[in-house]
């Protein structure tokens, strides 16, 4: 089974690959949604969270996000006790959920898409790894008019992730996002389909 492991830091267009890599047929675990799932109010997950931070990161809805979001992104210390216990629930998750994609869609190729892909140790689970980049001045802009902040805030959030360079040694292909999203896109489904064949090449 195909498994592609695809990872981006923050504004690097990872989710346009994600899309196009779906529309292209893949199947896509989208490690965000898993990690909402892993949190669920009445979940394994929130309890951990309760008893490492407290009931006032939590209302009637479950988890206040952007007030747990704002602690760990200002203290590495709570960022890595909200990743001890968030990662391994969604590595669990992912594993089941390859496992029923290869059940019940033989012959698919699944996409993990997630940000930590590498910090999470998910790329365990992969059997190749693609990572989207961009340069730091074109990331900083897409923050600053995507979310209306400032240009030292959105470097702020650009340093607050693992050095893209750092992650390059552990991919299996780079796309670059230097130019035109239909640049990017036109890469992807280069790469992807180039893959396709190779597998079916190898399944013959």
């Amino acid at each position: 089974m195909r498994i592609i492991g695809l990872t981006g830091n923050i504004a690097s267009g990872k989710s346009t690959v994600s899309s196009e890599l779906a529309r292209l047929g893949a199947i896509v675990i989208d490690a965000d949604l898993l990690a909402r799932e892993a949190v669920a109010p009445h979940s394994e997950g929130e309890r951990a969270l309760k008893k490492a931070f407290g009931e006032r990161f939590f209302d009637e809805n479950g988890l206040k996000r952007r007030m747990l979001g704002i602690l760990v992104f200002e203290d590495e210390h709570a960022r890595k006790r909200l990743n001890a216990i968030v990662h391994p629930i969604i590595e669990k998750m992912t594993i089941k959920r390859l496992a029923d994609i290869e059940k019940e869609h033989p012959g698919k190729t699944a996409v993990v898409d997630a940000a930590l892909l590498l910090e999470s140790g998910l790329n365990r689970l992969c059997t190749e790894i693609w990572l989207v980049v961009a340069p730091d001045h074109i990331r900083e802009t897409r923050i600053m008019e995507r979310d209306g902040i400032t240009r030292a805030e959105a470097r702020a959030r650009i340093q607050s992730q693992t050095d893209q360079r750092e992650k390059i040694r552990y991919a299996n292909r780079v796309l670059i996002n230097d130019s035109e999203r239909s640049e990017l896109i036109k890469k992807a489904r280069e790469l992807f389909l180039a893959g396709e064949r190779k597998e079916q090449h190898a399944q013959r």
